[in-house]
């Protein structure tokens, strides 16, 4: 299947520094967001992505063909750190991926979906701090399964690494993934 895609309205501009970390420079971290039919979590998925502090982020969505409301969520989220695609059809979440990925100007890459939450404003900052301090190529952490309504239903201890503050929550429901997809 031939590949269609196009930028739509918010852009990010930016290019990958030739600056190195820790030279004056902060890091910067690709957040990857495939999105189909998200409606239900989407906007609380991306206030809780741009309220991250301490960090130079930009967040890639790509909209794989949604026919709900999708696309008209993501407009009301403008920002300098924001890079939207939108896919013409439904091409899968694993092409929504790759698409997002000829984006990316970060030195990290954390992929992130519309019905997943952080729930700590600091998160990416604290996870890019741990992965330079440590030297880790890699970093997850343990999932906390929210119903639809937002009550917690259980966690999922995958690390006992991370602090509890860095966890990030994916508000899981009967048809979403319980893997948790938090990598940096």
């Amino acid at each position: 299947m031939e590949q269609s895609h196009t930028k739509v309205g918010i852009e990010n501009k930016s290019v990958k520094s030739t600056q190195k970390r820790g030279e004056g420079r902060m890091s910067k971290v690709s957040i990857l967001m495939p999105v189909y039919n998200d409606e239900t979590y989407l906007e609380e998925a991306l206030k809780c992505v741009l309220e991250q502090k301490g960090i130079d982020f930009e967040l890639i969505i790509v909209d794989d063909g949604s026919t709900d409301k999708t696309p008209e969520i993501i407009q009301k989220f403008k920002s300098q750190n924001v890079i939207y695609v939108r896919h013409s059809q439904n091409m899968g979440q694993l092409q929504a991926v790759f698409t997002a990925s000829e984006y990316i100007t970060g030195d990290y890459v954390t992929l992130f979906h519309g019905d997943d939450k952080i729930t700590d404003d600091y998160a990416l900052r604290d996870l890019a701090n741990a992965l330079e301090s440590i030297k880790a190529d890699g970093i997850y952490s343990d999932l906390i399964v929210i119903n639809p309504k937002g009550n917690v239903k259980g966690k999922l201890n995958v690390s006992k690494k991370v602090k509890r503050k860095s966890l990030v929550t994916l508000l899981a429901s009967a048809d979403s993934n319980i893997v948790s997809d938090v990598f940096l």
